[in-house]
């Protein structure tokens, strides 16, 4: 086996795992399923991108765009949540889903990718499905933000180790997306 495919292979399951424990602890939270919601959506894009290096389809290449659409949804979600939730009304959490519908729809098409080897040829909606991703990361690093300088304000030492470790485990993933 592929030693890049083995990789992700075990990063998928760690990360499965670490989904599920959380998840158990308290299932009935949005923290708990948002964090799992995250780590599905990265174990499905590993998943996919396992996939299209083993396969070379571009059916998995375009599996890929679905699941970032999945791990901003999510991200937005967990850090409006965590430490302490936002006091904005809950059709604000519906609402940040929908840019993901249209993406769940356009991904098996060429509408965002049309054709991965021998070189890229991007859809005429990837630059849409760039920005929209931009917004959930946008956003969600910016709840932390908020979070962190809410607990500073607060004294809370606790929370602000908590959203700096969330912070640097998200700014870490990232660069190493």
């Amino acid at each position: 086996m592929d030693p890049i495919v083995l990789g992700i292979a075990l990063v998928s399951l760690f990360n499965l795992g670490l989904g599920v424990i959380v998840l158990a602890r308290k299932a009935n939270s949005v923290v708990s399923i948002a964090f799992f919601g995250i780590c599905v959506s990265f174990v499905a894009w590993g998943i996919a991108i396992a996939a299209m290096f083993y396969t070379e389809d571009i059916r998995f290449a375009r599996a890929t765009f679905v699941c970032g659409a999945g791990i901003g949804y999510f991200l937005v979600l967990l850090t409006a949540h965590f430490p302490r939730r936002f006091p904005l009304p809950s059709w604000v959490w519906g609402a940040a889903i929908l840019p993901w519908i249209p993406f769940l729809i356009a991904a098996p098409t060429s509408r965002i990718l049309v054709q991965y080897k021998p070189e890229q040829i991007i859809g005429p909606l990837f630059p849409l499905y760039s920005m929209i991703i931009g917004v959930y990361f946008v956003w969600g690093i910016g709840n932390l933000i908020a979070q962190l300088r809410g607990a500073k304000a607060r004294g809370d030492t606790t929370e602000r180790r908590q959203v700096r470790a969330v912070l640097l485990g998200i700014i870490g993933t990232m660069s190493l997306a």
